[in-house]
C-alpha cells in the first residue's frame, strides 16, 4: 500500500504555485514537524505558510559558502536553538547516506511521538551516469512524524499534501519513501538522504 494521502488540497501549495515561491520545502517540513509536535497543529493540517517561509530564508542563509549539501542542511538543523529552548523538544542531526538510512529505518519503532525532516538529493536519468559520483541533479526536503502510542506514521511533502504511510510486510518505510519519490516524477529517478533533523519531546 505505501503511502495513502490524506489531505491534498493545500492553500500553501496554491499560494506558492501562483506567486512563483517555489521551494519551501525545508522550511515547511521544519514548520509542519515542529509545530505538530508542540501540539499547536493536527497532523492532517498544513503549516503556517509564514512560519515555513521565516525558516526557509533561515536555511538558504546557513547555506551560503557550503559545497555539500549534507553540510547546507546540518548548519541549518544545528541554528534551530529554539527546539531546545522555546519548545522542550530534544533534537539529533545526522549527515551522510549510511547514517540517514538508519535514522529512517529506526523511526517506526521509536519509542514516543517523533518526527523527521529528512534532505534527499536525487538524480535524473540524464545525470546517473555521471563521472563525480557526488553530483546530484537536485534535492527535496519532506518531514515525517510517528505518532505516540503507534497511532500511525505520516508523511509532508510541501510540493503534494499529507500521506499516512501503511505499512506492509517485507516492505520498510526507508523502501516506501524512496518508492514514493521516485513515482512523483520530478525528484529523480534515483534518490537518497544527505542528512536528517529528528526531533523528540524530552
Amino acid at each position: 500500500m505505501g503511502f495513502v494521502r490524506v489531505n491534498g488540497d493545500m492553500r500553501s501549495v496554491r499560494v506558492l504555485n501562483e506567486s512563483k515561491m517555489t521551494g519551501k520545502c525545508m522550511g515547511l517540513s521544519c514548520a509542519w514537524v515542529v509545530d505538530v509536535l508542540r501540539g499547536r497543529l493536527n497532523i492532517g493540517r498544513e503549516p503556517c505558510l509564514k512560519k515555513g517561509i521565516f525558516l526557509q530564508s533561515l536555511y538558504e542563509f546557513n547555506f551560503k559558502g557550503c559545497t555539500k549539501p549534507e553540510s547546507g542542511n546540518a548548519r541549518f538543523f544545528k541554528t534551530l536553538t529554539m527546539l531546545d529552548e522555546k519548545y522542550n523538544l530534544a533534537r539529533e542531526i545526522k549527515s551522510g547516506k549510511g547514517d540517514c538510512k538508519g535514522v529512517i529505518k529506526k523511526l517506526p519503532d521509536f519509542a514516543g511521538a517523533a518526527g523527521v525532516v529528512a534532505c534527499w538529493s536525487y538524480r535524473n536519468a540524464e545525470d546517473l551516469n555521471h563521472p563525480d559520483w557526488h553530483y546530484r541533479s537536485g534535492g527535496h526536503a519532506i518531514g515525517l512524524i510517528k505518532q505516540q502510542d503507534d497511532k500511525g506514521l505520516y508523511l509532508y511533502d510541501s510540493n503534494f499534501g499529507i500521506y499516512q504511510w501503511i505499512e506492509q510486510k517485507g516492505r520498510s518505510l526507508k523502501d516506501d519513501l524512496k518508492r514514493y519519490l521516485i513515482e512523483q516524477k520530478i525528484y529523480g529517478v534515483d534518490v537518497w538522504p544527505n542528512a536528517t533533523m529528528k526531533v523528540y519531546k524530552k
